[in-house]
């Protein structure tokens, strides 16, 4: 998911160039992952910066981000969808009309038909009204097929192709996946796997209140076409 998605904005706008925070390697013979700052070194408040998981950027300068636990979890959802898990697939692979029930991701841009490898543009609009794009691959689409027990399965899955995760930065794979057991509903599970030092600054606690978002109105999209 998007790099910026903890305030809808750049890392750079969060931290002005003679201010980001300074990468640094460890000496030879151990590991050489980034290891970055999150002080913000700002000199003054930052009315601008409304991160929901860093309440002294408002309060005080050069304060440590008090990132609750929850924050740095993987987001996801869950939701049963009382409608064939053909139909929910249908819909889910019909990103031309996500403007039309989707309130997280409001639009798609990919090419037709959907395929692996394929890049995928993905438009946010977070539950405060502002919004972000974000750059992605699809890594997997596994139409359903039906095991020996009944069980329907479905997967859909793709990867965050921006700049921070080119650097190692922030990385995130976002599975989307289907599961009908026989004369059950279908239930809809997606979860970002998130990586990178600056994990934090992707916003996960937003992320997730997206991805129930998305849940909620894919259950509602799907059920008004059983």
């Amino acid at each position: 998911m998007q790099f910026d998605a903890a305030c809808g904005t750049s890392f750079s706008s969060i931290h002005p160039p003679d201010r980001v925070p300074k990468v640094r390697e460890k000496s030879a013979g151990f590991s050489t992952a980034p290891i970055i700052s999150q002080r913000h070194q700002t000199g003054k408040p930052r009315s601008d910066h409304d991160c929901q998981h860093c309440p002294s950027c408002t309060s005080h300068a050069g304060a440590l981000h008090q990132l609750p636990v929850s924050a740095m979890t993987d987001p996801r959802a869950s939701v049963d969808i009382d409608a064939p898990l053909e139909v929910v697939w249908r819909v889910m692979l019909d990103t031309e009309a996500y403007g039309e029930w989707n309130p997280f991701v409001v639009r798609i841009e990919t090419p037709q038909p959907a395929a692996v490898g394929n890049p995928i543009v993905l438009h946010v609009r977070w539950a405060n009204g502002k919004g972000t794009r974000s750059p992605e691959r699809i890594t997997a689409i596994e139409p359903p097929a039906t095991a020996d027990d009944g069980t329907t399965t479905a997967l859909l899955s793709y990867v965050y192709a921006g700049l921070p995760s080119k650097l190692g930065l922030v990385r995130g794979t976002r599975h989307q996946r289907l599961t009908q057991a026989p004369g059950g509903p279908t239930s809809y599970d997606t979860v970002e796997e998130f990586s990178g030092p600056l994990v934090p600054l992707a916003g996960p606690g937003r992320v997730a209140d997206g991805f129930r978002r998305h849940a909620e109105a894919l259950k509602a999209r799907a059920e008004s076409l059983r």
